[in-house]
């Protein structure tokens, strides 16, 4: 028999950071993998002002002024973080929070609550009181490129090389 030759690569990218303001404490992030979903769940704390696309369901008045169907409506939204929460299993982070900014033909939307579900392949702009150092070290860190393992397995039928 022949030998097979199996070989593995990942080919994760690493966070990208598109914008740095540190006077005003704002960033903003491209989620590449489940890496940086983890360095942004360590990142985010209670009172900061996130930025992400988003889809909300918005219910318009029918008749006698009750609420007909509601549609999702894919929309932009700002929010004041409440709480974060990590889905090992989904491979997303929920971030919870007051709506501070939002599209204004939706209303009733600023003021409420929303949930945003960051995966990878997401963009976020995250607003800080201030960008600690601590902070840019752990960005950085998920930002700088990596080389990342091969591993070539060879099968026989009696043996296995790796």
């Amino acid at each position: 028999m022949m030998p097979q030759v199996i070989i593995f690569c990942e080919e994760a990218e690493d966070m990208k950071m598109f914008e740095l303001d540190r006077r005003k404490g704002l960033i903003k992030l491209g989620m590449e993998n489940v890496d940086d979903l983890w360095h942004l769940y360590n990142l985010l704390m209670p009172d900061d002002v996130v930025q992400a696309r988003t889809t909300r369901e918005i219910k318009s008045k029918g008749e006698g002024n009750r609420p007909d169907e509601g549609r999702r409506v894919s929309m932009e939204l700002t929010i004041k973080v409440t709480d974060v929460s990590l889905d090992k299993n989904l491979n997303r982070i929920r971030i919870r929070g007051v709506v501070t900014d939002a599209p204004e033909r939706y209303d009733g939307v600023k003021g409420s609550y929303h949930t945003l579900s960051i995966q990878p392949n997401s963009t976020i702009k995250i607003q800080k009181q201030k960008l600690a150092d601590h902070e840019l070290k752990r960005i950085h860190y998920a930002c700088r490129v990596t080389e990342h393992p091969i591993i070539i397995i060879s099968i026989d039928d009696e043996d296995v090389c790796i």
